[in-house]
C-alpha cells in the first residue's frame, strides 16, 4: 500500500515488530512494488515521494523486480524499471 493509505500509527508499531525479528537474526522479505517511490503533487509546484509500505521500512529486505520480453520463450530476464519501495516519509 501507498504509506498515505495508512496511519503513521499503523506503519510505526508494524516497524517495531519488523524490529524485534531484525533483532533475533530473522531477515523478512517484501517485494518492492510495481509503480516505484511515485510521486505526487501536494500543493501546486510541490510534490512528494509516495514510498510502498512495508517494502519502505528500514527493517527489511526489499527484492526488486524483474521483466521478460516474452514470457513464453527462454530469452535473458532485464532489471525491472518499475519497481518501488522508496524512501519512507514516516
Amino acid at each position: 500500500d501507498d504509506e498515505d493509505s495508512l496511519s503513521i500509527a499503523f506503519m510505526q508499531r508494524i516497524n517495531v515488530e519488523f524490529m524485534k525479528a531484525a533483532v533475533r537474526g530473522l531477515t523478512i522479505l517484501f517485494a518492492s512494488g510495481d509503480d516505484g517511490a511515485g510521486c505526487r503533487e501536494v500543493i501546486k509546484g510541490k510534490n512528494t515521494f509516495r514510498p510502498s509500505f512495508p517494502a519502505s521500512s528500514p527493517y527489511v529486505t526489499t527484492v526488486g523486480g524483474t521483466s521478460f520480453k516474452n514470457p513464453f520463450q527462454v530469452t535473458r530476464e532485464v532489471t525491472d524499471y518499475i519497481s518501488g519501495g522508496g524512501f519512507s516519509n514516516v
